[in-house]
């Protein structure tokens, strides 16, 4: 058995049974567990299972600083099921004991989780309330993966924008309003700019206009375009030369060493 696995039933089973000691011998053995590691922080792991444990209704009862938290709800005058009167999940007598432990890259927990042992319950109750067990437990690592997943991605998300600010801190004015004179941004790639380029050419370049039959003063407007955005281009190429193994957004050189036009 995984020694993590064999820690968590054995915490859990722990902490069941110092919660149980004042019951009655139990009639019956409702229990689930499981035990994973997740990629979070203890804090993170103990605020997101409280939070979940409490919207259903549990009551925190013990709290270990180092190691586990025990939780329970429900009506404890319960003490068979069925019993003569309707009982939602939540009333039903349940204890839940989690246990923690710190791990270089993350957390393993234990969730486990069973009603208190002197209830009664009929084959067709015990298989629902073990069912509904089941899928709690589900439920409570489900939400840990989605919390992991949130703060990676929001980890990825601020680098991004430290690298994007970063970059545009490093490009200076004048080669930000060449890169807008191309339709560009500041994380812009060499391919993107040349690409830009060709497409520029293709729209005002004088050449591309003869036999256009259009307006001088149109032809005129075409001209002006084409000289700012051939010298916006050549102005970006000579901002890539210094910078071209240096680490910036400027990371792929040109084809051949060639130029785009």
């Amino acid at each position: 058995m995984h020694p993590a696995v064999y820690w968590g039933i054995r915490v859990g089973a722990g902490l069941v049974r110092k919660w149980l000691s004042g019951c009655d011998a139990p009639s019956n053995n409702i229990r689930v567990s499981r035990t994973d590691e997740v990629a979070l922080p203890i804090e993170a792991v103990r605020d997101a299972i409280d939070t979940f444990l409490k919207r259903l209704k549990f009551e925190l009862v013990d709290a270990d600083d180092d190691e586990a938290d025990v939780y329970q709800r429900g009506d404890r005058s319960i003490k068979a099921l069925p019993c003569s009167r309707d009982v939602a999940m939540s009333d039903v007598p349940t204890l839940a004991a989690v246990g923690y432990r710190r791990k270089a890259h993350g957390t393993t927990v234990c969730l486990a989780a069973g009603p208190f042992p002197d209830i009664r319950f009929t084959p067709a109750a015990a298989a629902h309330v073990r069912e509904h067990l089941e899928e709690l437990c589900r439920h409570a690592f489900g939400l840990l993966r989605d919390v992991a997943a949130d703060m990676a991605s929001n980890r990825a998300e601020t680098n991004c924008t430290s690298r994007q600010r970063e970059d545009t801190h490093a490009l200076g004015a004048q080669t930000l309003a060449d890169l807008a004179t191309l339709g560009l941004g500041p994380g812009a790639s060499l391919a993107q700019v040349q690409s830009a380029f060709r497409d520029a050419c293709g729209k005002y370049h004088p050449d591309r206009l003869i036999g256009q039959s259009l307006a001088p003063h149109l032809v005129e407007l075409a001209s002006g375009r084409f000289k700012e955005v051939n010298a916006a281009y050549h102005r970006l190429k000579d901002a890539l030369a210094p910078s071209n193994n240096s680490g910036s957004v400027w990371t792929t050189p040109p084809r051949g060493g060639g130029s785009a036009h």
